[in-house]
């Protein structure tokens, strides 16, 4: 796996000045002992407890992991230092991220070893399940994910599954798809995406970062656009084989859901009409060619409220007026019956507020929209963030 060009990102989390999360992985030149190790996690305790870093260190068979969670700067530099260090080699960053909320806040740096017992000059390791030894030796792009689950065991809320954790899988999701262009592995991918266990609104998080991901890394040149649609493709099919079965009585409504006409990334609007069928919602699906094609259509439905979206892996700034128009040709249309507008998309999940389209409602996330409408939100006539 190639290691990423972390520079620039670092110099922008500096100059914000928020907390980030470094995970990275390595090999050392020789093999620890239980005195080695000892002695490296008790160095690394005092420094990170000196400078407010947490975090957890993996061993095995020669092979490091590491998560460094901290104030960007110190963990900028802290990760520089480490990357020079010459008693290990291979350094290889596998994710980074800022703003984040501490994962395993408490631990100076908590070591995790293979198996029970450990050395005696190390007190109480922490005992991972074997899935994060593996991985570490061969399936980095799970890691993320792994190491995700073993904080929230640390900290005692295993069913957790936040914003913090959803990045991590989504950036392993589009990792694991572009290293494997020409077919990647729907069993892996629907791990990454939550597995059988998860529920459909959690692996929607999941998926909508990978979507988020994917946009990154275009535009970073670390994909081509061909690249981009075929992953975007390869998350349709991970949310249709997690589609469920609605549930049995009456429906709450009927809500239509459609992509800006023209919009070729449509991830957004799937994700959004299989959440709310997986609640019980009457959902009519449209990819119109016009404003005046989806008007018509909605007009002739009569549903309770639209639900519009642009691409979640790309801003679209500069075809918001085109979302406007299909809103405002949609409100003549319906005349004065009661209804109501929701906008997704990348440029509402960092902010953009509803009433730059003449939406009711701004969805940041793809749940939103069900938390709303199932607290009675349809019903509100002012422009609200969700």
């Amino acid at each position: 796996m190639a290691t990423l060009k972390t520079e620039p990102r670092r110099a922008a989390q500096a100059a914000a000045g928020r907390l980030s999360r470094l995970i990275y992985a390595s090999t050392a030149r020789e093999p620890l002992d239980g005195r080695g190790l000892a002695r490296l996690v008790r160095h690394a305790r005092a420094a990170n407890r000196a400078a407010g870093v947490t975090g957890v260190l993996v061993y095995d068979a020669g092979r490091f992991l590491q998560v460094l969670e901290g104030p960007a700067p110190t963990v900028a530099a802290l990760a520089t230092r480490i990357a020079a260090d010459p008693r290990h080699v291979d350094f290889d960053v596998i994710s980074e991220q800022t703003g984040i909320r501490r994962g395993f806040a408490g631990w100076d740096m908590q070591l995790a070893l293979r198996g029970r017992g450990g050395p005696a000059e190390v007190l109480h390791p922490l005992h991972p399940p074997g899935a994060l030894f593996g991985a570490l030796h061969g399936a980095e792009d799970r890691l993320p994910a792994l190491l995700s689950a073993l904080a929230f065991r640390g900290r005692g809320d295993a069913g957790r599954l936040g914003e913090e954790d959803a990045a991590l899988c989504g950036a392993a999701m589009a990792r694991f798809i572009l290293a494997r262009r020409a077919l990647p592995e729907a069993a892996r991918l629907d791990a990454l995406a939550g597995g059988a266990a998860a529920g459909i609104e959690a692996a929607a998080r999941r998926i909508e970062a990978a979507a988020e991901a994917l946009g990154r890394m275009w535009r970073a040149d670390l994909c081509s656009g061909v690249d981009l649609a075929a992953g975007l493709a390869c998350l349709q099919g991970a949310l249709r084989r997690r589609r469920r079965v609605c549930p049995n009585g009456a429906e709450p409504g009927h809500v239509a859901v459609a992509a800006t006409p023209g919009e070729p990334h449509i991830l957004g609007a799937l994700i959004k009409a299989d959440l709310l069928r997986a609640r019980g919602w009457h959902v009519t699906l449209h990819l119109p060619g016009s404003a005046t094609a989806l008007a018509d259509t909605v007009a002739a439905l009569r549903p309770d409220g639209l639900v519009i979206g642009s691409s979640r892996a790309q801003p679209r700034t500069d075809r918001l007026g085109q979302m406007a128009m299909a809103i405002a040709e949609v409100r003549r249309a319906m005349g004065t019956r009661r209804f109501f507008v929701a906008a997704g998309g990348l440029d509402f999940a960092r902010g953009l507020p509803a009433a730059a389209v003449g939406a009711d409602m701004a969805c940041r996330a793809a749940s939103d929209i069900v938390r709303l409408l199932a607290s009675g939100g349809a019903g509100r006539s002012a422009a609200t963030a969700v």
